[in-house]
């Protein structure tokens, strides 16, 4: 489920083409944080700078979170504040973990053999 993790950055966007260069940042401490070597793809028909300076929301894989490449999902007209950077870590991790559906059905399957669920399996249900 990484590919549904997203997180929101403020975009720096300078020069045009090839020759584009953007920074991502998230909030620390109410303020601007620059993540170093973050990068940014965008499809071939967005241009960043109608992105500059403003909050775009962005997701990774595994494969790309490793060296903080971020895919460009859309413009959040509706936020003026990227993410905190606590948020930015913890989506970070969770796709980095990288559970599939798999994990999740042995995970549930195993915790509902749990003792702390013995009443409620013992319960009749009054429809």
């Amino acid at each position: 489920y990484s590919h549904l993790n997203s997180v929101d950055f403020l975009l720096q966007s300078q020069g045009k083409g090839e020759e584009n260069e953007s920074s991502l940042y998230v909030q620390s401490g109410g303020r601007p944080w620059l993540l170093e070597g973050a990068k940014v793809m965008f499809p071939d028909h967005v241009d960043p700078l109608d992105y500059d300076s403003k909050i775009i929301e962005c997701s990774s894989s595994p494969e790309f979170v490793e060296s903080q490449t971020w895919i460009f999902m859309r413009g959040r007209v509706d936020k003026d504040t990227p993410n905190d950077i606590k948020v930015y870590r913890k989506v970070v991790d969770s796709i980095k973990d990288n559970i599939d559906d798999d994990e999740i059905v042995q995970y549930t399957k195993k915790a509902a053999k749990n003792a702390l669920y013995d009443r409620d399996r013992n319960r009749k249900i009054n429809i």
